[in-house]
Protein backbone atom coordinates (compact mmCIF):
# COMPACT_ATOMS: atom_id res chain seq x y z
CA UNK A 1 0.00 0.00 0.00
CA UNK A 2 1.38 3.38 -1.05
CA UNK A 3 0.24 6.78 0.27
CA UNK A 4 -0.94 8.90 -2.67
CA UNK A 5 -3.74 11.26 -3.54
CA UNK A 6 -6.46 9.54 -5.53
CA UNK A 7 -8.76 11.99 -7.32
CA UNK A 8 -11.81 9.85 -7.97
CA UNK A 9 -14.41 12.46 -8.84
CA UNK A 10 -14.45 15.14 -11.58
CA UNK A 11 -13.34 17.96 -9.26
CA UNK A 12 -10.16 19.74 -8.30
CA UNK A 13 -10.81 19.29 -4.58
CA UNK A 14 -8.13 16.87 -3.43
CA UNK A 15 -9.41 16.28 0.07
CA UNK A 16 -8.12 12.84 1.07
CA UNK A 17 -4.91 10.86 0.81
CA UNK A 18 -5.68 7.21 0.06
CA UNK A 19 -3.44 4.16 -0.13
CA UNK A 20 -3.55 2.95 -3.73
CA UNK A 21 -2.30 -0.48 -4.64
CA UNK A 22 -1.18 0.20 -8.23
CA UNK A 23 1.52 2.80 -7.56
CA UNK A 24 5.04 2.49 -6.23
CA UNK A 25 6.53 5.00 -3.83
CA UNK A 26 9.85 4.92 -1.95
CA UNK A 27 9.24 7.80 0.42
CA UNK A 28 6.14 8.75 2.38
CA UNK A 29 5.13 12.25 1.28
CA UNK A 30 3.86 14.85 3.70
CA UNK A 31 0.59 16.67 3.22
CA UNK A 32 0.61 20.44 2.63
CA UNK A 33 -1.77 23.04 1.23
CA UNK A 34 -1.29 25.04 -1.93
CA UNK A 35 -2.02 28.74 -2.26
CA UNK A 36 -5.21 27.85 -4.12
CA UNK A 37 -6.63 26.14 -1.04
CA UNK A 38 -6.40 22.58 -2.35
CA UNK A 39 -4.68 20.07 -0.05
CA UNK A 40 -1.72 18.74 -2.04
CA UNK A 41 1.26 16.55 -1.41
CA UNK A 42 4.56 18.35 -1.05
CA UNK A 43 6.87 18.28 -4.05
CA UNK A 44 8.42 14.86 -3.96
CA UNK A 45 9.91 12.86 -6.86
CA UNK A 46 8.40 9.67 -5.44
CA UNK A 47 4.85 11.00 -5.18
CA UNK A 48 2.17 9.59 -7.48
CA UNK A 49 -1.13 11.35 -8.14
CA UNK A 50 -3.83 8.99 -9.44
CA UNK A 51 -6.53 10.54 -11.57
CA UNK A 52 -9.75 8.90 -12.65
CA UNK A 53 -10.19 8.73 -16.42
CA UNK A 54 -12.88 11.44 -16.50
CA UNK A 55 -10.60 14.01 -14.78
CA UNK A 56 -7.89 14.15 -17.46
CA UNK A 57 -8.57 17.83 -18.15
CA UNK A 58 -7.31 18.78 -14.70
CA UNK A 59 -3.86 17.25 -15.20
CA UNK A 60 -2.26 20.43 -16.56
CA UNK A 61 -3.64 22.51 -13.70
CA UNK A 62 -2.35 20.08 -11.09
CA UNK A 63 1.10 19.97 -12.69
CA UNK A 64 1.33 23.77 -12.37
CA UNK A 65 0.36 23.56 -8.69
CA UNK A 66 2.90 20.88 -7.90
CA UNK A 67 5.26 20.08 -10.83
CA UNK A 68 7.13 17.24 -9.07
CA UNK A 69 4.04 15.07 -8.80
CA UNK A 70 3.87 12.10 -11.15
CA UNK A 71 0.37 11.81 -12.62
CA UNK A 72 -0.82 8.29 -13.37
CA UNK A 73 -4.16 7.75 -15.09
CA UNK A 74 -6.42 5.00 -13.76
CA UNK A 75 -9.68 3.65 -15.04
CA UNK A 76 -12.77 3.99 -12.90
CA UNK A 77 -13.71 0.49 -11.65
CA UNK A 78 -17.00 -0.85 -12.94
CA UNK A 79 -19.48 -3.39 -11.64
CA UNK A 80 -18.76 -6.74 -13.28
CA UNK A 81 -20.68 -9.39 -11.32
CA UNK A 82 -23.22 -9.89 -8.54
CA UNK A 83 -24.60 -12.62 -6.32
CA UNK A 84 -27.95 -12.89 -4.50
CA UNK A 85 -28.67 -14.74 -1.26
CA UNK A 86 -31.87 -15.21 0.74
CA UNK A 87 -31.29 -15.65 4.46
CA UNK A 88 -33.39 -16.17 7.57
CA UNK A 89 -31.77 -15.31 10.91
CA UNK A 90 -33.45 -16.01 14.28
CA UNK A 91 -34.47 -13.16 16.57
CA UNK A 92 -35.26 -13.11 20.28
CA UNK A 93 -38.77 -14.01 21.42
CA UNK A 94 -41.43 -12.93 20.64
CA UNK A 95 -40.03 -11.41 17.42
CA UNK A 96 -40.17 -13.50 14.23
CA UNK A 97 -36.98 -14.46 12.31
CA UNK A 98 -35.46 -11.76 10.11
CA UNK A 99 -35.73 -12.56 6.40
CA UNK A 100 -33.45 -10.59 4.10
CA UNK A 101 -32.02 -10.51 0.61
CA UNK A 102 -28.24 -10.06 0.47
CA UNK A 103 -26.50 -8.75 -2.62
CA UNK A 104 -22.77 -8.99 -3.34
CA UNK A 105 -21.34 -6.67 -6.00
CA UNK A 106 -17.93 -7.39 -7.55
CA UNK A 107 -15.96 -4.69 -9.38
CA UNK A 108 -13.39 -4.85 -12.15
CA UNK A 109 -10.73 -4.00 -9.54
CA UNK A 110 -11.53 -7.21 -7.64
CA UNK A 111 -13.19 -5.45 -4.70
CA UNK A 112 -16.58 -6.51 -3.37
CA UNK A 113 -19.46 -4.78 -1.62
CA UNK A 114 -22.37 -6.20 0.37
CA UNK A 115 -25.91 -4.86 0.77
CA UNK A 116 -29.14 -5.96 2.41
CA UNK A 117 -32.87 -5.42 1.97
CA UNK A 118 -36.10 -7.09 3.07
CA UNK A 119 -37.17 -8.15 -0.42
CA UNK A 120 -39.89 -10.87 -0.42
CA UNK A 121 -38.44 -13.04 -3.18
CA UNK A 122 -38.49 -16.84 -3.33
CA UNK A 123 -35.35 -18.95 -3.85
CA UNK A 124 -36.62 -20.14 -7.22
CA UNK A 125 -36.72 -16.53 -8.47
CA UNK A 126 -33.08 -15.73 -7.76
CA UNK A 127 -31.45 -16.93 -11.03
CA UNK A 128 -33.77 -14.84 -13.20
CA UNK A 129 -33.62 -11.85 -10.84
CA UNK A 130 -29.83 -12.01 -10.79
CA UNK A 131 -29.61 -11.99 -14.59
CA UNK A 132 -31.89 -8.96 -14.90
CA UNK A 133 -29.97 -7.06 -12.22
CA UNK A 134 -26.62 -7.94 -13.77
CA UNK A 135 -27.81 -6.67 -17.15
CA UNK A 136 -28.85 -3.41 -15.49
CA UNK A 137 -25.69 -2.87 -13.43
CA UNK A 138 -22.80 -4.42 -15.36
CA UNK A 139 -20.33 -1.92 -16.78
CA UNK A 140 -21.46 0.99 -14.62
CA UNK A 141 -18.86 2.91 -12.64
CA UNK A 142 -18.88 2.16 -8.93
CA UNK A 143 -18.77 5.92 -8.33
CA UNK A 144 -22.09 6.61 -10.10
CA UNK A 145 -23.98 6.30 -6.83
CA UNK A 146 -26.69 8.85 -7.56
CA UNK A 147 -27.43 7.22 -10.92
CA UNK A 148 -27.61 3.76 -9.35
CA UNK A 149 -30.13 5.03 -6.81
CA UNK A 150 -32.53 6.22 -9.54
CA UNK A 151 -32.42 3.39 -12.08
CA UNK A 152 -36.01 2.50 -13.06
CA UNK A 153 -35.41 -1.26 -12.77
CA UNK A 154 -34.50 -1.15 -9.08
CA UNK A 155 -37.86 -1.77 -7.43
CA UNK A 156 -39.06 -2.10 -4.69
CA UNK A 157 -37.21 0.43 -2.47
CA UNK A 158 -35.84 -2.40 -0.33
CA UNK A 159 -33.96 -3.65 -3.41
CA UNK A 160 -32.65 -0.14 -4.12
CA UNK A 161 -31.48 -0.03 -0.52
CA UNK A 162 -29.56 -3.29 -0.95
CA UNK A 163 -27.88 -2.11 -4.18
CA UNK A 164 -27.14 1.31 -2.69
CA UNK A 165 -25.53 -0.20 0.42
CA UNK A 166 -23.46 -2.62 -1.67
CA UNK A 167 -22.32 0.23 -3.94
CA UNK A 168 -21.22 2.42 -1.04
CA UNK A 169 -19.49 -0.56 0.55
CA UNK A 170 -17.71 -1.24 -2.75
CA UNK A 171 -16.51 2.36 -3.07
CA UNK A 172 -15.30 2.43 0.54
CA UNK A 173 -13.35 -0.80 0.11
CA UNK A 174 -11.79 0.38 -3.14
CA UNK A 175 -10.64 3.61 -1.47
CA UNK A 176 -9.83 1.84 1.82
CA UNK A 177 -12.00 4.30 3.75
CA UNK A 178 -14.88 3.77 6.12
CA UNK A 179 -18.18 5.03 4.80
CA UNK A 180 -18.63 7.92 7.25
CA UNK A 181 -15.43 9.49 5.89
CA UNK A 182 -16.95 9.56 2.40
CA UNK A 183 -20.22 11.04 3.68
CA UNK A 184 -18.64 14.09 5.26
CA UNK A 185 -16.32 12.83 7.97
CA UNK A 186 -16.80 11.22 11.36
CA UNK A 187 -18.81 13.80 13.29
CA UNK A 188 -19.47 11.44 16.21
CA UNK A 189 -17.75 8.25 17.35
CA UNK A 190 -20.81 6.75 19.05
CA UNK A 191 -24.49 6.72 18.17
CA UNK A 192 -27.28 6.45 20.78
CA UNK A 193 -29.62 3.58 20.02
CA UNK A 194 -33.36 3.11 20.62
CA UNK A 195 -34.49 -0.50 20.76
CA UNK A 196 -37.91 -1.90 19.72
CA UNK A 197 -39.95 -3.73 22.36
CA UNK A 198 -42.86 -5.97 21.35
CA UNK A 199 -45.52 -7.59 23.47
CA UNK A 200 -48.94 -7.10 24.96
CA UNK A 201 -49.76 -4.87 27.91
CA UNK A 202 -48.80 -7.34 30.62
CA UNK A 203 -45.94 -8.20 32.94
CA UNK A 204 -43.86 -9.58 30.05
CA UNK A 205 -43.79 -6.20 28.33
CA UNK A 206 -42.80 -4.45 31.55
CA UNK A 207 -40.12 -7.03 32.34
CA UNK A 208 -38.66 -6.85 28.83
CA UNK A 209 -38.61 -3.06 28.84
CA UNK A 210 -36.98 -2.84 32.28
CA UNK A 211 -34.39 -5.44 31.27
CA UNK A 212 -33.41 -3.28 28.28
CA UNK A 213 -33.34 -0.24 30.58
CA UNK A 214 -30.86 -1.99 32.87
CA UNK A 215 -28.73 -2.72 29.78
CA UNK A 216 -28.57 1.01 29.06
CA UNK A 217 -31.36 1.33 26.46
CA UNK A 218 -33.24 4.23 28.02
CA UNK A 219 -35.05 5.09 24.75
CA UNK A 220 -37.41 2.35 23.58
CA UNK A 221 -40.00 1.90 20.87
CA UNK A 222 -43.10 0.11 22.14
CA UNK A 223 -44.80 -1.60 19.21
CA UNK A 224 -48.52 -1.68 20.04
CA UNK A 225 -50.64 -1.77 16.87
CA UNK A 226 -53.52 -3.29 18.85
CA UNK A 227 -53.92 -0.34 21.25
CA UNK A 228 -57.30 1.41 21.31
CA UNK A 229 -58.88 4.20 23.40
CA UNK A 230 -60.00 2.96 26.81
CA UNK A 231 -57.19 0.42 27.15
CA UNK A 232 -56.51 1.28 30.79
CA UNK A 233 -54.15 -1.65 31.25
CA UNK A 234 -51.73 -0.48 28.56
CA UNK A 235 -52.06 3.14 29.66
CA UNK A 236 -51.07 2.08 33.19
CA UNK A 237 -48.16 0.08 31.82
CA UNK A 238 -46.84 3.06 29.85
CA UNK A 239 -47.11 5.36 32.87
CA UNK A 240 -45.26 2.75 34.93
CA UNK A 241 -42.39 2.57 32.44
CA UNK A 242 -42.01 6.33 31.93
CA UNK A 243 -42.11 6.77 35.72
CA UNK A 244 -39.08 4.46 35.99
CA UNK A 245 -37.02 6.49 33.54
CA UNK A 246 -37.83 4.87 30.19
CA UNK A 247 -38.17 7.30 27.30
CA UNK A 248 -40.98 5.78 25.26
CA UNK A 249 -41.89 6.13 21.63
CA UNK A 250 -45.23 4.40 20.98
CA UNK A 251 -45.50 2.88 17.49
CA UNK A 252 -49.13 2.27 16.55
CA UNK A 253 -48.26 1.01 13.07
CA UNK A 254 -50.68 3.18 11.05
CA UNK A 255 -53.79 1.38 12.32
CA UNK A 256 -56.34 4.04 13.35
CA UNK A 257 -58.90 6.37 11.81
CA UNK A 258 -58.72 10.06 12.70
CA UNK A 259 -61.47 10.09 15.36
CA UNK A 260 -60.09 7.01 17.13
CA UNK A 261 -56.52 8.33 16.95
CA UNK A 262 -57.61 11.67 18.42
CA UNK A 263 -59.32 10.01 21.40
CA UNK A 264 -56.30 7.80 22.01
CA UNK A 265 -53.85 10.71 21.85
CA UNK A 266 -55.91 12.67 24.37
CA UNK A 267 -55.77 9.72 26.77
CA UNK A 268 -52.01 9.31 26.27
CA UNK A 269 -51.17 12.94 27.05
CA UNK A 270 -50.80 11.97 30.71
CA UNK A 271 -48.47 9.03 29.96
CA UNK A 272 -45.35 11.15 29.43
CA UNK A 273 -44.53 9.73 26.00
CA UNK A 274 -41.68 11.03 23.88
CA UNK A 275 -43.80 10.64 20.74
CA UNK A 276 -46.50 8.61 19.00
CA UNK A 277 -45.38 7.08 15.71
CA UNK A 278 -47.80 6.62 12.79
CA UNK A 279 -51.17 6.64 14.56
CA UNK A 280 -53.18 7.13 11.34
CA UNK A 281 -54.00 4.52 8.73
CA UNK A 282 -54.45 7.19 6.05
CA UNK A 283 -51.18 8.41 4.50
CA UNK A 284 -52.35 11.98 4.17
CA UNK A 285 -50.17 14.69 5.68
CA UNK A 286 -53.09 17.12 5.89
CA UNK A 287 -55.00 14.65 8.09
CA UNK A 288 -51.91 14.09 10.23
CA UNK A 289 -51.54 17.86 10.64
CA UNK A 290 -55.16 18.04 11.80
CA UNK A 291 -54.49 15.38 14.44
CA UNK A 292 -51.33 17.11 15.65
CA UNK A 293 -53.26 20.35 16.21
CA UNK A 294 -55.68 18.49 18.50
CA UNK A 295 -53.14 16.86 20.84
CA UNK A 296 -50.11 17.78 22.92
CA UNK A 297 -48.32 14.49 22.26
CA UNK A 298 -45.67 14.90 19.51
CA UNK A 299 -46.51 12.85 16.42
CA UNK A 300 -43.77 11.24 14.33
CA UNK A 301 -44.18 10.15 10.70
CA UNK A 302 -42.43 6.98 9.55
CA UNK A 303 -44.12 4.71 7.01
CA UNK A 304 -45.47 7.46 4.74
CA UNK A 305 -41.96 8.79 4.13
CA UNK A 306 -40.54 7.17 0.96
CA UNK A 307 -38.05 9.76 -0.20
CA UNK A 308 -37.05 13.43 -0.36
CA UNK A 309 -40.28 14.45 -2.13
CA UNK A 310 -42.37 13.07 0.73
CA UNK A 311 -40.12 14.89 3.19
CA UNK A 312 -40.66 18.18 1.35
CA UNK A 313 -44.43 17.61 1.35
CA UNK A 314 -44.35 16.79 5.06
CA UNK A 315 -42.54 20.03 5.84
CA UNK A 316 -44.97 22.10 3.76
CA UNK A 317 -47.98 20.56 5.53
CA UNK A 318 -46.63 21.04 9.04
CA UNK A 319 -48.01 17.59 9.83
CA UNK A 320 -45.46 16.54 12.43
CA UNK A 321 -42.53 17.80 14.44
CA UNK A 322 -40.63 14.50 14.24
CA UNK A 323 -39.79 12.14 11.43
CA UNK A 324 -38.28 8.65 11.13
CA UNK A 325 -36.03 7.99 8.12
CA UNK A 326 -35.97 4.28 7.33
CA UNK A 327 -33.20 3.29 4.91
CA UNK A 328 -35.28 0.50 3.40
CA UNK A 329 -38.34 2.66 2.81
CA UNK A 330 -36.48 5.56 1.21
CA UNK A 331 -34.14 3.32 -0.82
CA UNK A 332 -30.69 3.54 0.76
CA UNK A 333 -28.04 5.87 2.12
CA UNK A 334 -28.13 8.46 -0.67
CA UNK A 335 -31.85 9.36 -0.37
CA UNK A 336 -31.72 9.05 3.43
CA UNK A 337 -28.98 11.67 3.54
CA UNK A 338 -31.06 13.96 1.30
CA UNK A 339 -34.07 13.47 3.60
CA UNK A 340 -31.94 14.41 6.59
CA UNK A 341 -30.85 17.67 4.96
CA UNK A 342 -34.47 18.59 4.23
CA UNK A 343 -35.58 17.68 7.77
CA UNK A 344 -32.91 19.93 9.24
CA UNK A 345 -33.96 22.78 6.94
CA UNK A 346 -37.57 22.27 8.06
CA UNK A 347 -36.55 22.27 11.74
CA UNK A 348 -37.81 18.70 12.26
CA UNK A 349 -36.33 16.34 14.83
CA UNK A 350 -35.35 13.27 12.82
CA UNK A 351 -33.87 9.90 13.57
CA UNK A 352 -32.79 6.95 11.47
CA UNK A 353 -34.28 3.46 11.55
CA UNK A 354 -32.83 0.15 10.41
CA UNK A 355 -35.95 -2.00 10.38
CA UNK A 356 -35.33 -5.75 10.76
CA UNK A 357 -31.73 -6.43 9.73
CA UNK A 358 -29.12 -9.19 9.82
CA UNK A 359 -26.38 -6.61 10.44
CA UNK A 360 -25.48 -4.91 7.15
CA UNK A 361 -28.23 -2.27 7.23
CA UNK A 362 -27.40 -1.53 10.86
CA UNK A 363 -23.75 -0.96 9.92
CA UNK A 364 -24.77 1.41 7.11
CA UNK A 365 -27.14 3.35 9.37
CA UNK A 366 -24.40 3.80 11.99
CA UNK A 367 -21.97 5.09 9.35
CA UNK A 368 -24.57 7.60 8.14
CA UNK A 369 -25.50 8.70 11.67
CA UNK A 370 -21.81 9.18 12.47
CA UNK A 371 -21.30 11.55 9.54
CA UNK A 372 -24.45 13.72 9.62
CA UNK A 373 -24.87 16.07 12.62
CA UNK A 374 -28.64 16.38 12.08
CA UNK A 375 -29.25 12.73 13.06
CA UNK A 376 -28.84 13.57 16.72
CA UNK A 377 -31.78 11.63 18.15
CA UNK A 378 -31.54 7.95 19.08
CA UNK A 379 -31.36 5.64 16.06
CA UNK A 380 -34.09 2.99 16.00
CA UNK A 381 -32.07 -0.21 15.68
CA UNK A 382 -33.38 -3.78 15.43
CA UNK A 383 -29.91 -5.36 15.50
CA UNK A 384 -29.81 -5.97 19.31
CA UNK A 385 -32.98 -8.10 19.02
CA UNK A 386 -31.18 -10.78 16.92
CA UNK A 387 -30.22 -14.13 18.41
CA UNK A 388 -27.38 -14.27 15.87
CA UNK A 389 -26.15 -12.24 12.89
CA UNK A 390 -24.11 -12.71 9.72
CA UNK A 391 -21.06 -10.70 10.79
CA UNK A 392 -17.62 -12.02 11.69
CA UNK A 393 -17.48 -9.55 14.58
CA UNK A 394 -20.73 -8.25 16.12
CA UNK A 395 -21.48 -4.56 16.18
CA UNK A 396 -20.27 -2.92 19.37
CA UNK A 397 -23.46 -1.87 21.19
CA UNK A 398 -23.24 -1.33 24.94
CA UNK A 399 -25.12 0.81 27.47
CA UNK A 400 -27.47 2.10 24.81
CA UNK A 401 -24.81 3.42 22.42
CA UNK A 402 -23.26 1.86 19.32
CA UNK A 403 -19.63 2.26 18.24
CA UNK A 404 -18.98 3.07 14.59
CA UNK A 405 -17.59 0.05 12.68
CA UNK A 406 -13.95 0.79 11.92
CA UNK A 407 -13.32 -1.20 8.73
CA UNK A 408 -13.45 0.04 5.15
CA UNK A 409 -16.83 0.57 3.49
CA UNK A 410 -19.66 -0.40 5.82
CA UNK A 411 -16.95 -1.32 8.31
CA UNK A 412 -17.98 -4.95 8.82
CA UNK A 413 -17.06 -8.32 7.34
CA UNK A 414 -19.68 -10.91 6.44
CA UNK A 415 -19.13 -14.42 7.83
CA UNK A 416 -19.44 -16.94 5.00
CA UNK A 417 -20.00 -19.85 7.40
CA UNK A 418 -22.98 -18.08 8.96
CA UNK A 419 -24.22 -17.21 5.48
CA UNK A 420 -24.21 -20.90 4.56
CA UNK A 421 -25.96 -21.77 7.83
CA UNK A 422 -28.84 -19.31 7.43
CA UNK A 423 -29.20 -19.31 3.65
CA UNK A 424 -32.69 -20.26 2.42
CA UNK A 425 -33.13 -22.65 -0.50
Amino acid sequence: DVPVICLTLPTLALDMAYPFRRAQCQQKPRKTHSSSGFPLLAQNPYTTLCLQENTTGHGAVIRKLCPAITIMMIESPTIEDLELYLVEVPATEPLPPVKSLLIRLVSSSGDEGWGEGSVPWRPSELPGRRQRLLTLLRGRSIFDLEELATLPGLHPPELRCAVDLASWDLVGRFLNQRLCHLLGGQYRSQVPVAIPVSGSADELLVATSLEFLHQGFSTQIIQAPEIRPGDRQLLGTLKNLTGQGVRLRLDIGAQLELATARDLCLELEAAGLDSIIDPLREENFAVTASLQRQTLVPIAVWRALRGPRDMAALIRSGAASRVVIDLQRVGGISPARACGVLAAAGDLLCWLATGPTVGLIAAGVLQLAAAIPDFESCTACWYPTLSDDLLKLPLGISQGVAAIPSGAGLGVELDRRKLDRYQVG
